[in-house]
């Protein structure tokens, strides 16, 4: 080690409670502690040999990671989505692969008790991630959530007309803000592939690995302890249930939110002299510039995240928190920019409803919120699965900040960032997503306070306890958010019939044709999508649903007449079915005499027909 890393470690050891002083927060070198025996470079390999030999346990614990994942991801069984259970792929998850999540997290909890090695902390966290978060694409054939298949037609539409079109009318958010769909159009068009739906998969894997290295650089800015920043990032991957890391322009635009975060703490914080924040120009010029260019690319990514980025960034100016402050008014003029620019037709659009909404903040926050009278047994635990895992993190965090408040370094850029997050209740307009989009702004500041309560001292009054209570409160945290992620499953998933109905659809419909769909919950919009206009039945008013349950085929004739489509269509599938029926917005087998209906009409002809997805035109279209 070297004299620098001996003085580091020495002062270390010696600041009260195994908190480093000011000047060692300050040191370059934080963040990773060397271990007696490591080496550099190209000595990796030898020194992990090293370790595993001078530290039995280690390779005890290299042994059960490896296992458990082998076992993990090799029991996941292939699902079909129309067998799958009350909670979704929960209920069809075998022993085996529940076994390996929890041999993983005790081990983590028996490991970060005992010792304090990044590694093999980081070994467990990146393993539970890609088990937790690799269930999805290993079970189901197809990419997961409807809305995920919307945005593949949104890189699909740019790689036939070269390019976005801003003045759209059908999902004209996304063709104002293409950062995200060109870069994966331009991906598409390089490697030579037909569509990205194979890449999109896997996505969500993707990007939790991602958002555990940016929050790394953030979760370190609080404390140096690795085994509170560790534990922090278990509980931030665990309860990020929401749903809202698929193929989507708010993933990796949060994985911006997250670096820009970081690298203010990092290099901008108020709590360090102005001496040692960059001292060289070159490097305060290669970091100012890193940071512009992650706000431009948010900027162009996402409409709502460049909001969270300036309130969080103008919250951590005003309070000095940072030295700062022209990264908000960047970000400032460059929304503006794009707003009264490029994206002037949507915002002249929807400028007005977002005013209207900053006075519904009380209705919104209710109806963000699934009534569980409204809906079936199986939802109310899927409700209350992901209520559950938000409530506990939540407490953790809040339980976590209290019993170490005089410990964090930026306690006070804590609580900026994680209150900032109410801001978008209040000034939204993205009706009942919100409060989930508000909870993930708020996850990483929990979870790394929730990372703090079991490590209030340096070492523990009595390691098996902790462990155990660690183990106790991971294990109910995991299995809540397995049941959050995936109990809804049975309607955000699709079989092959359902894929091959919609594929069939989009392929031959003529533009300006329209669809009379039961919801929107199966492969939608993914391929010509501007072709189609959709109406979904569970959206009309009662009145208007009434009349279609009392006579399907004659009510959505006359729809489609009206409209004056060229040609128009009826898609029911199995996962809309179960969508209007487990969420209560229609009767328990009304899907199925639906189907029946349209199967004896005169006035349409089956294109396709399955029990998994049934597809009709209206005669005398082309």
């Amino acid at each position: 080690m070297s004299a620098r890393g001996d003085l580091l470690e020495q002062r270390l050891e010696d600041s009260p409670r195994g908190l480093p002083s000011r000047a060692v927060a300050n040191e370059s070198v934080l963040g990773w502690e060397d271990q007696p025996g490591s080496r550099r470079g190209s000595q990796t390999v030898s020194s992990l040999r090293e370790r595993l030999i001078a530290t039995p346990s280690l390779g005890v614990h290299a042994i059960v990671i490896i296992c458990a994942v082998v076992v993990g991801l090799a029991t996941v069984p292939s699902v079909d989505p129309s067998q799958l259970g009350v909670l979704g792929l929960a209920s069809v998850l075998g022993w085996k692969t529940y076994a390996a999540i929890g041999v993983l997290i005790v081990g983590f909890c028996i490991a970060t008790v005992s010792q304090k090695s990044h590694g093999l902390l980081a070994g467990y966290v990146v393993s539970i991630t890609v088990l937790l978060h690799g269930l999805a694409p290993l079970a189901y054939d197809h990419l997961r959530f409807p809305w995920a298949w919307k945005h593949v037609g949104i890189v699909d539409f740019i790689l036939r007309h070269g390019g976005v079109d801003p003045a759209i009318e059908s999902l004209n958010a996304y063709h104002n803000w293409p950062g995200f769909f060109g870069l994966n159009a331009l991906i598409a068009e390089t490697a030579g592939i037909e569509n990205v739906l194979e890449l999109a998969k896997w996505a969500p894997l993707f990007f939790n690995l991602l958002y555990l290295a940016a929050l790394f650089l953030v979760f370190r800015n609080f404390t140096l302890d690795a085994r509170v920043i560790w534990t922090g990032l278990l509980v931030f991957t665990l309860g990020n249930w929401v749903g809202q890391d698929y193929f989507a322009p708010q993933a990796v635009a949060y994985f911006f939110y997250l670096v820009i975060i970081g690298v203010l703490l990092q290099w901008f914080t108020a709590d360090r002299p102005q001496t040692e924040l960059l001292q060289e120009e070159t490097e305060s010029t290669l970091i100012a510039g890193l940071l512009l260019l992650l706000i431009a690319a948010t900027v162009v990514t996402h409409q709502l995240t460049p909001v969270m980025l300036l309130v969080a960034v103008a919250g951590l100016a005003i309070f000095r928190r940072t030295i700062v402050r022209w990264p908000s008014v960047v970000t400032t003029v460059l929304m503006a920019v794009w707003l009264l620019g490029f994206a002037r037709p949507f915002f002249d659009e929807y400028a007005p409803k977002v005013i209207a909404d900053l006075a519904e903040l009380g209705g919104r926050v209710e109806s963000g919120l699934v009534d569980l009278g409204q809906v079936d047994t199986s939802q109310q635990l899927v409700s209350l699965g992901s209520r559950g895992a938000t409530g506990l993190v939540l407490v953790l965090g809040a339980l976590g900040f209290l019993s170490r408040r005089k410990m964090w370094k930026h306690w006070k850029a804590a609580v900026i960032l994680g209150a900032a997050p109410l801001v978008l209740v209040a000034a939204s307009s993205y009706g009942d997503e919100i409060l989930f989009r508000a909870y993930l702004f708020i996850l990483p500041i929990a979870a790394v306070l929730a990372g703090g309560i079991w490590f209030v001292h340096r070492e523990p009054e009595d390691k098996s306890f902790t462990a155990v209570q660690m183990s106790a409160t991971l294990l109910v945290l995991a299995f809540l958010s397995v049941v959050a992620q995936h109990g809804n499953d049975i309607y955000t998933t699709f079989t092959d019939d359902e894929v091959a109905a919609a594929t069939i659809m989009y392929r031959e419909a003529e533009p300006g044709s329209g669809v009379v769909q039961l919801s929107t919950a199966y492969p939608t919009n993914f391929l010509r999508y501007e072709t189609l206009t959709a109406l979904s039945v569970s959206t009309f008013s009662p009145a208007a649903k009434e009349r279609f349950l009392a006579d399907p085929d004659q009510v959505a004739a006359r729809w489609l007449a009206e409209a004056e489509f060229t040609e128009g269509y009826v898609l029911v599938t199995r996962s809309q079915a179960a969508d209007v029926t487990r969420r209560g917005k229609m009767p328990q087998g009304s899907p199925q005499e639906i189907i029946e209906d349209f199967r004896s009409s005169p006035l349409f002809e089956s294109l396709y027909d399955t029990p998994d997805g049934v597809l009709f035109r209206l005669r005398g279209t082309p």
